[in-house]
């Protein structure tokens, strides 16, 4: 199988516009290939992709192409925060920066809060 064939079939999947985009790239051999020949490639592409698909982990093309998983509906930093929320929340940690005494601080008024916030010193003139 034809290492480009192998990325297309990944691609795209066992689908009309991946064995499209094989019959494009079959006209760019030298000398051309016989109908029969490329058929064997395309079953034998079809095999790999059947093996491929069976994998954990594996993910569908239309899942792994899908222009919109990511995008939010709005771009304000609320829609972004939820999308990155929505696919990353399992993988994202918020942990606050140690506090040393030397740096000045602003304790929140409740009495319950443990953090404290950072207040960042603009040098003088600013």
């Amino acid at each position: 199988m034809p290492p480009c064939l192998g990325r297309v079939i990944k691609k795209y999947g066992d689908c009309d516009k991946a064995y499209q985009t094989f019959m494009e790239e079959s006209t760019k051999c030298t000398p051309p290939l016989e109908a029969s020949e490329l058929a064997t490639i395309w079953h034998s592409a079809q095999r790999f992709y059947a093996r491929l698909s069976q994998q954990d982990g594996y993910i569908s093309p239309e899942v792994y192409n899908d222009p919109s998983c990511y995008k939010p509906g709005d771009y304000s930093d609320v829609g972004q925060a939820e999308v990155l929320a929505k696919y990353f929340s399992g993988e994202l940690r918020y942990s606050l920066p140690p506090i040393s005494s030397d740096i000045p601080t602003i304790t929140g008024r409740n009495p319950n809060r443990v953090h404290k916030l950072w207040l960042m010193s603009l040098p003088e003139g600013s």
